[in-house]
């Protein structure tokens, strides 16, 4: 009986592997601190500090920058922000590879190969060094 309830005890203890990775805080970087991210009203922005890619051409009403910064509403289209700002800030907690964060039906997944953040009906974008990508 003392060995089912040690059995019991232990399996109770082992912490849930999900639920360890799950951030919640507003805003959070990668850990390569290339892609910074911060929750906006309903909306995910995430900028991107470096890119070896082109970026899209800015378009005539863009008086400012246009291709390193992407924004998601928890739900409709992902899109590529004209700005004259950054949300960059080297304090945010860092979302680790492997890690996911979500807030307000948004969740944004962190992988060596770059920064996945999708809302609740599937669109959202994909970020690397590399690519760009909305969906």
């Amino acid at each position: 009986m003392l060995k089912k309830m040690l059995a019991l005890i232990s399996i109770a203890l082992i912490p849930n592997a999900h639920s360890q990775n799950l951030v919640t805080s507003d805003s959070f970087q990668t850990p390569s601190g290339n892609i910074f991210c911060d929750m906006i009203d309903s909306a995910i922005r995430c900028d991107l500090m470096t890119q070896t890619n082109p970026r899209p051409l800015k378009p005539a009403s863009c008086p400012v920058e246009f291709g390193g910064a992407f924004a998601v509403e928890s739900r409709g289209k992902a899109s590529i922000l004209c700005h004259g700002d950054t949300i960059a800030n080297p304090s945010y907690p860092k979302l680790p590879y492997g890690a996911t964060w979500a807030k307000n039906g948004i969740t944004c997944e962190s992988k060596q190969t770059g920064l996945t953040c999708k809302n609740m009906i599937g669109k959202g974008f994909f970020l690397s060094k590399a690519n760009q990508v909305l969906f």
